[in-house]
């Protein structure tokens, strides 16, 4: 299996279970849009293992009442996480993404209302450029947040980070548009 296409379990409340592991299928390059799109998951969501993952489409995994953390650790080829594509998902715990090294986009909403209720590692997107509008929006984050390191964003849209709950923010230098 190489894609998930778009649309393919999109509101299924019946497909439903405790966490979602896909970390399995090490070949998929992409998770289309709406693919599981208003699924009934708890628990966690595993992705580790998506090594050729490429791009995760927008409203992948939109208002699927996740309960548990998201471990998106193993997916270093992925450049994309489309707009909406976590959001209004329940994770618990911290968000590292540090290790996505060949991300270049974090799209609008991508992860707004998640709940994390640890920290925010971004430490590793050394070829990040965009961070939506919104994009992390009203999540539980804990600590500071540092982005100085990321030397090649240039663009963290409105509100990106609002309603996140950091005690301190560090920009990087080059950054062209903060509104």
């Amino acid at each position: 299996l190489v894609q998930i296409h778009n649309n393919v379990f999109k509101s299924w409340k019946n497909l439903t279970a405790n966490g979602l592991d896909v970390s399995g299928l090490t070949n998929l390059t992409t998770i289309g849009a709406y693919a599981f799109y208003d699924c009934g998951f708890t628990g966690g969501l595993d992705v580790s293992g998506l090594t050729n993952l490429t791009t995760i489409g927008a409203y992948a995994f939109y208002d699927c009442g996740f309960t548990g953390g998201l471990d998106v650790s193993g997916l270093t080829n992925l450049t994309t996480i489309g707009e909406d594509a976590f959001k209004n998902c329940g994770f618990t715990g911290g968000l590292d993404v540090s290790g996505l090294t060949n991300l270049t986009t974090i799209g609008e909403d991508a992860f707004k209302n998640c709940g994390f209720t640890g920290g925010l590692d971004v430490s590793g997107l050394v070829n990040l450029t965009t961070i939506g509008a919104y994009a992390f929006s009203n999540c539980g984050f804990t600590g500071g947040l540092d982005v100085s390191g990321l030397t090649n964003l240039t663009t963290v849209g409105e509100d990106a980070f609002g309603d996140c709950g950091f005690s301190s923010a560090r920009l990087p230098a080059q950054m062209t548009v903060v509104p």
